[in-house]
């Protein structure tokens, strides 16, 4: 029975990563089948995208590679409207529609990761690509399909334990250990998670250093307070005791 897996989720959740795994999957043809894992490649590589914006070129997609199939697109993703590059909510119900042609079953997979993360991420990036998860439940519900939840957290977490639990409740074929835990070697949350001032301040208090809660309390020297500044412009942008708190 031939089949199309969706991923999708927020720009940045991580649909590479899970593009990836699905990629060394021996069952599966996708974005990542027969490319370099430890590269990120444009999603001009991914086989279906310039479907999203015309999903009649569905028919010019191989579907005799294989027995399943595994689409990536992110939502929103940027794309052209009218000759301009801007960010779209992809139109699941007509891709879905069309690619009920060519196979039997279809699944929507969604990304989850960290939701401050990708609030940095956009921050960082200069450009607001908030998950429309209202405009994308309606459409899914339009479309009646099945729906599954994968973890940025969780896969890195717990790796191929994780992943190969996955492919087994998505009745596929479980992958090879050493290339899942191959890909997630870096943890892509790590640039984005820091130690906390509060708990900073417990592993670095000195002698005669206050308890965290007393620091701007006048009865705390000047000296003292230069040397609880000083340890922390060294990890934080701190310019008074104040910014500590």
């Amino acid at each position: 029975m031939s089949r199309l897996i969706i991923l999708t989720g927020p720009q940045g959740s991580g649909n590479k990563l899970f593009s990836k795994l699905f990629g060394i999957c021996p069952a599966v043809s996708g974005w990542y089948t027969n490319l370099d894992l430890q590269k990120d490649f444009h999603h001009g590589y991914e086989p279906f995208y310039e479907c999203w914006s015309n999903p009649t070129k569905l028919e010019n997609y191989n579907w005799d590679s294989s027995n399943i199939h595994v689409a990536n697109i992110s939502c929103p993703y940027y794309g052209k409207v009218d000759d301009e590059w801007t960010n779209v909510v992809p139109d699941f119900v007509s891709f879905i529609k069309e690619a009920r042609k060519y196979v039997i079953d279809i699944e929507v997979i969604l990304v989850s990761r960290d939701e401050n993360i990708i609030e940095l991420q956009n921050f960082v990036w200069g450009n607001d690509r908030s998950y429309d998860l209202s405009t994308l439940t309606e459409q899914l519900t339009e479309i009646d399909v099945d729906i599954n939840v994968v973890s940025h957290e969780a896969v890195y977490q717990y790796k191929d334990l994780y992943w190969n639990n996955v492919l087994e409740s998505l009745n596929l074929p479980k992958s090879d250990p050493d290339l899942i835990n191959e890909i997630l070697t870096d943890n892509r949350n790590k640039k984005y998670v820091s130690q906390s001032k509060r708990s900073f301040y417990k592993k670095m208090k000195g002698d005669g250093w206050p308890e965290f809660n007393d620091i701007n309390k006048g009865t705390v020297g000047n000296d003292i307070k230069e040397e609880i500044l000083s340890c922390y412009r060294e990890h934080y942008n701190v310019k008074t005791i104040e910014d500590i708190k």
